[in-house]
This record gives C-alpha cells, sequence and structure tokens, in this order.
C-alpha cells in the first residue's frame, strides 16, 4: 500500500508539474502572439484586432451564410497580389453627386459605394430632384449600394418597430428597385432622446446588442466606428470597419495623400468618405482639391502601386494573394487562331480580322481588327454568372488597343446582357495615343437576374486597331 501511494504521489506531482509548464508555455505564446501584433501595429500605424478577441460576426450564427454568400459573390478572395488597397464612399447628398461627383468618377474610370437612404427624394432636402432612374444608372456603371437607414432620422420613439424599419426595410425598399444592397452603413444621426440611436456602434462590443444582432442578422458588411480607418489586410473582420472623413474640414490634400502614400508602402487599406455637399465650404476641401486627390488615386492605380476596388471588395482583399475572380478567358490571345479563335467564337464574321504572332503587349499574340473589316467587331460570351453568384456585383474592365495604322484610332468595348440586351448595354469609347498601347479601363455592375453576357472589342474610325490583355475582374 505503502508502494503504490508513493507511486500516486509521484504521477500526481508529475501532472502537476506538466500542468504549470504547459500554462506557462500557452501564456507565453499569447504575449508573443501579443508582442508580435504592437510590432505589426507600431510599423504600419494600424490599431489592429487583438489576437484572442472575436469579430462581431463570428459570435451570430445567422451571419454566417450571409456571409459566405458574399464571399462567393467576391470570388472567394480578391487578391492584390502586394498591393494596398483605396477605396472611395459618398454619404448622401445625390443631388451634387448627380452633378459634379459622377462625372469625375466616370472620367478616370473608379468604383465607390453610395450609402442611401431609402427614402432619399422625399426624407431630406439633399436627395430632392434625384429618382430610382439615377441610382439604377450610377449603380449600373461602378457605384455600389449600401442602405443607410430609411430617412436618416433618430428612430428611438418608435422603439424596436423604428429600429427594424431602419435596418431591414430600407434594404428591401432599395432591392425592390433591382440594385444589390452590400451592406449597412451607420447614419449620423443627431439624438432625441438621452439613448444614442444603434447603440453607437464605436466600439466591438457594441454589436453585442439588439441592433448588432439585428444587422449582422440583416446584412454580411456594415461600417460604423468600431475600429480605426487604417486597415491591415486582409482584415478578416466585416462589421464594424471605420473610414477617413475627407470632405468635413478634418483632412487637407497633403494629410489624405498621405494616407494613400501609407496604404502603398504598408500594403494596407484605407476608405476615404466623403459627403459631396460639404466640399467647397469654410474650412473644407474644395471640388478642385477633391479633384486633385482622384487624379493621386488614378495615377498610382495607372502605376500598379495600389488597387482601387468597391467598399465591400475591400473586406475580401489579400495582399498575399493574386488569385482574383476573372470573367473572360483568352485575354491574350495567345494560342489562338481566326480558325480556333477559342472564347471569342461568338465573332460572326472573321473576315478583315486576324490574330497575329509577331509580339503583342505582353506574349506573342494579339488581335488584329484591319481597316477594310466590314464588321469590326468580336465577341465572346460569358455565361451561367447566376451560378457564379455575382448579380449585382461590380467589375472593372481593362484592356489595351493601338491604332494600327498612320491615323489615330477609337476603340470601342461593348457590354450587353446576352438574353436581354435593354437590361444592360454599355458602351464605351476611347481614343488611340498614337500608335502607343492605350489603355481603356471603367467599371460596371451585372445586374442581379442577368445570366449572361457578351463582351465585344470593335473599332470605330477607318484606320486598323489591334487589341491585346483584355480582363474583367471582380473588384
Amino acid at each position: 500500500m505503502k508502494k503504490s501511494a508513493c507511486i500516486i504521489s509521484i504521477v500526481s506531482l508529475l501532472i502537476i508539474s506538466f500542468t504549470i509548464v504547459g500554462a506557462m508555455k500557452i501564456r507565453t505564446m499569447h504575449e508573443d502572439t501579443n508582442k508580435a501584433n504592437l510590432l505589426v501595429v507600431k510599423d504600419n500605424s494600424i490599431k489592429a484586432a487583438q489576437p484572442n478577441s472575436k469579430s462581431p460576426d463570428s459570435t451570430n450564427n445567422k451571419s454566417l451564410p450571409l456571409l459566405e454568400k458574399e464571399r462567393m459573390a467576391k470570388g472567394g478572395v480578391i487578391g492584390t497580389a502586394g498591393k494596398g488597397v483605396v477605396v472611395l464612399r459618398f454619404d448622401d447628398y445625390q443631388n451634387v453627386f448627380r452633378e459634379k461627383i459622377y462625372p469625375m468618377l466616370v472620367e478616370r474610370g473608379l468604383p465607390c459605394s453610395m450609402a442611401l437612404i431609402s427614402r432619399f427624394n422625399t426624407a431630406q432636402s439633399w436627395g430632392k430632384g434625384t429618382t430610382w432612374d439615377d441610382i439604377r444608372h450610377w449603380n449600373r456603371n461602378g457605384v455600389e449600394i449600401w442602405s443607410h437607414g430609411t430617412d436618416h432620422r433618430d428612430y428611438s420613439k418608435n422603439g424596436y418597430s423604428g429600429l427594424y424599419s431602419q435596418i431591414v426595410i430600407s434594404k428591401e425598399e432599395i432591392e425592390a428597385q433591382d440594385i444589390k444592397v452590400v451592406g449597412w452603413v451607420l447614419p449620423g444621426v443627431k439624438p432625441t432622446t438621452k439613448n444614442l440611436p444603434y447603440n453607437g456602434l464605436t466600439k466591438p462590443s457594441h454589436y453585442n446588442s439588439t441592433t448588432g444582432k439585428l444587422l449582422m442578422d440583416t446584412y454580411a458588411l456594415t461600417e460604423a466606428y468600431a475600429y480605426k480607418p487604417q486597415r491591415i489586410l486582409p482584415t478578416n473582420i466585416y462589421h464594424g470597419l471605420g473610414h477617413i472623413t475627407v470632405s468635413d474640414g478634418g483632412e487637407t490634400v497633403s494629410s489624405v495623400i498621405e494616407e494613400i502614400n501609407a496604404v502603398i508602402k504598408n500594403k494596407s487599406g484605407i476608405e476615404l468618405m466623403c459627403h459631396a455637399g460639404n466640399l467647397g465650404k469654410a474650412g473644407n476641401l474644395t471640388f478642385e482639391e477633391f479633384e486633385t486627390l482622384l487624379n493621386y488615386i488614378k495615377m498610382q492605380w495607372d502605376k500598379d502601386s495600389i488597387e482601387v476596388l468597391t467598399p465591400s471588395g475591400i473586406c475580401f482583399a489579400d495582399p498575399n494573394s493574386s488569385s482574383r475572380l476573372k470573367l473572360n478567358v483568352d485575354d491574350s490571345f495567345e494560342g489562338l487562331t481566326t480558325a480556333n479563335p477559342g472564347a471569342w467564337k461568338e465573332t460572326k464574321n472573321w473576315a478583315g480580322k486576324t490574330i497575329e504572332t509577331s509580339a503583342g503587349r505582353t506574349g506573342n499574340n494579339f488581335l488584329r481588327i484591319n481597316s477594310d473589316a466590314a464588321d469590326s467587331g468580336v465577341t465572346q460570351r460569358i455565361a451561367d454568372l447566376d451560378k457564379l453568384g455575382v448579380a449585382g456585383e461590380q467589375f472593372v474592365f481593362e484592356g489595351w488597343f493601338r491604332s494600327y495604322g498612320s491615323k489615330d484610332t477609337i476603340g470601342v468595348v461593348q457590354i450587353d446582357d446576352y438574353d436581354n440586351p435593354s437590361k444592360l448595354k454599355i458602351v464605351k469609347k476611347t481614343v488611340s495615343n498614337d500608335t502607343a498601347w492605350t489603355r481603356v479601363r471603367f467599371v460596371f455592375c451585372i445586374p442581379p437576374g442577368t445570366k449572361n453576357i457578351t463582351l465585344s472589342l470593335y473599332r470605330d474610325t477607318e484606320a486598323g486597331i489591334d487589341w491585346d490583355d483584355i480582363s474583367i475582374k471582380k473588384i
């Protein structure tokens, strides 16, 4: 008995020792992890979530199907191949956006989001004069839509029914207009009671509330003030991400450019938010200064120093990946001939068109449409978009062309709904830069319910034209 008791005592001591050592190792591991994260924060000037904390959505099982559906719509991941990301967001002021901002964006081929109250044309003065046709037109041309509530007013006196209207009904009212709502944006509402509307949403813990639960049951993505604007990529956070407001007097052109340069250096992300109606007011950026910022963003995008995505796209961006959903194939014409044109088999007539092998912009092959081609278009059909789950999503077209001959030429890109061209018909024209390769880039939306689209390349003058490196990628 004494021997057995002794053995039991020794075993017990060993178990206790291993437990203590294990606990010390676990504690040390967490401390090392925290130190590593603090170093990252210091180097990137970005506050990251602690490694043992939970993103608000991770505690809510109902939000997971919404998130996975949104992830599928983004192709799983938007790889940026080592580049940081800048995104643009516009809140309210649809009248000023229509008159001054939207033309600037289209001219530069820049995507953005709009935080839209569903009753924009009656509830607030800055939405009057704008129509649902305007909103749909913007959406089809690179402006994704986020709900901003119904009326930009405090719902508190109406209790839960008021909250439900702002969060759920607003989404239903917008989507009834054949527009996908990708998320919800916290409106800056003046309180009418002692309670702060929407529970504040200035901390991740604020999502552990009735408001937070309803938001995560309704949207895959929401934006508020729970996290600092600067974002480590990939974020792995889908609710509460913040932004920098560039229009309301707190920023200058140089300070915003400094933020963009930090994105380039750190391969991080930033969202720049603008109240278009506040530009030009005393102490705020002018429209000319804001245009300077847009020019700087486009310049860095053209130089491949950054990626410009939508505000929903940045939630799935990863600089450590180069994987990215691309809808078209045979983009560089490599290995193709007019007899075997690959995906471009929808072309009705190849007379006057050739696939050259004398070195294109990249690789050996490129498409040539001669000046004597009677029908100058080549076409490919992109099918089964409904199965991909990308209806309602924004994409960027990019392609390169040059004049073949002594005159400038005009490159034409056309994207149609294959089954119903009246639902989607985008035509973009660009003048060549002599015989140098000229980039064509624009953003567009695949409307909800679209199953198949066609992509066509043309010339619009008597001069011949060469095309190469054609892509339609997720943003």
